[in-house]
């Protein structure tokens, strides 16, 4: 399940770099700038808030959808310990100032 874990995060942190200012989506979040904080926290702004979403996603696309052995508890399992993995790594480099 940590290779589930670590693929998972490593997918949600590509697709929150690739929503940063000047990068290939970096439009989404001009599109988007009227937005509650909160939402925008979920949709692109922060991996740690993004990986219900996107690791649900993720984790159904890549596991659930041809392979049987997924069930909804590792599911559950996986996005939540992506969550904390996540927390982890953006408090170990926090944006500089």
């Amino acid at each position: 399940m940590l290779e589930k874990i670590l693929i998972t995060s490593f997918c949600i942190f590509a697709i929150w770099y690739t929503m940063q200012p000047g990068e290939i989506f970096g439009f989404v979040q001009d599109w988007f700038a009227p937005m509650n904080q909160k939402l925008k926290d979920a949709a692109f702004d922060c991996a740690a808030c993004m990986s219900p979403w996107w690791g649900s996603g993720i984790y159904w696309l890549i596991w659930g959808l041809w392979l049987k052995s997924a069930c909804w508890q590792e599911w559950l399992l996986t996005v939540i310990c992506t969550i904390g993995f996540n927390a982890i790594i953006i408090n170990l480099w926090p944006p500089s100032k």
